[in-house]
């Protein structure tokens, strides 16, 4: 263990919590991060409610730690989604480190132990750790649970890194410009943006918080999601040229299966299908006929199946 974590001098962290529409869930995310083992934190409560009954019940949540100093309760009164929220968290945040929790998520004891050692410990800005994946009450072993950083070639093709997994130097995401808003991909697309400003960044192989997944999070309307997608793409489109010729192919086949999807969701299925054919010209070995094949049944042969 770094002597820094043992020591008296411990750097503070701050631990975002945008909420919104969940209050039954927030006392259990908030307990989770006053139980850490690393106890030089505060905590920052974003509610991204309007004045309605959800923020009511918050508050009254709130008010149960009134006693600890610990917490940090913001309340703007407008609805203006979780990359907006978490900007406004980190902007009010007096941590040197930043890490961020959904309201409906748990962390495990050691969370922000770990990931700050493991800043410390590497020299690196970012630590991007793994989670427990939560659904119906049973956990699932799939590959969201691991994140994949690597290089910024890398993380194009095959990035994970969902928001509770990222502990940052708060300087770090402020020389970014913070999380872009975006209906979806916010984590995705701050990843690109740290890669980009060239940040020291790495996985942490271990499971430190468990993530519920709920299907009330699915955005269903599909002009959001086209709306997410392109501002994705144009980050990632800025680092194609540091893409081999095998790699454009690669994300070029994400590129069809992503439009396949997104006009699917218009039910505009002729161009989708023609969209998930034209994948195929770029295949370079077995994974990518899988991936197309499996896009295929998934959105139009068998659209009610879980594939």
């Amino acid at each position: 263990m770094n002597k820094l974590i043992v020591s008296n001098d411990l750097p503070l962290v701050s631990v975002i919590i945008p909420t919104y529409g969940r209050p039954h869930f927030l006392e259990r995310a908030i307990d989770s991060v006053l139980s850490q083992s690393y106890k030089n934190i505060e905590i920052i409560v974003v509610d991204d409610n309007s004045s309605n009954l959800h923020h009511e019940q918050t508050v009254k949540i709130i008010k149960k730690y009134n006693r600890n100093n610990k917490i940090i309760y913001i309340f703007d009164g407008i609805n203006v989604g979780g990359s907006l929220a978490r900007n406004r968290g980190i902007i009010e945040s007096k941590g040197e480190y930043i890490t961020f929790l959904d309201d409906d998520d748990i962390y495990l004891e050691k969370k922000i132990e770990s990931q700050v050692e493991h800043i410390i410990n590497n020299n690196i800005d970012v630590s991007v750790c793994n989670m427990f994946f939560k659904k119906n009450n049973n956990f699932l072993d799939i590959s969201n649970c691991y994140s994949r950083v690597g290089s910024i070639q890398e993380f194009i093709l095959n990035g994970n890194a969902y928001t509770p997994m990222i502990m940052s130097k708060k300087e770090s995401l402020l020389e970014v410009g913070l999380f872009t808003h975006s209906p979806r991909y916010q984590d995705h697309i701050l990843m690109l943006k740290l890669f980009m400003a060239g940040k020291k960044i790495k996985s942490l192989n271990e499971k430190l918080f468990i993530h519920n997944d709920h299907n009330e999070k699915r955005i269903t309307n599909s002009n959001k999601s086209e709306e997410a997608y392109r501002i994705r793409q144009s980050y990632e489109r800025k680092n194609l040229y540091k893409l081999n010729d095998i790699e454009k192919k690669q994300y070029k086949i994400i590129e069809c299966l992503i439009n396949a999807k997104i006009l699917r969701a218009k039910k505009n299925y002729l161009n989708s299908l023609k969209s998930v054919i034209s994948a195929f010209t770029y295949i370079t070995n077995r994974n990518d006929l899988y991936k197309i094949i499996k896009t295929l049944i998934r959105i139009h042969i068998l659209p009610n199946k879980k594939i």
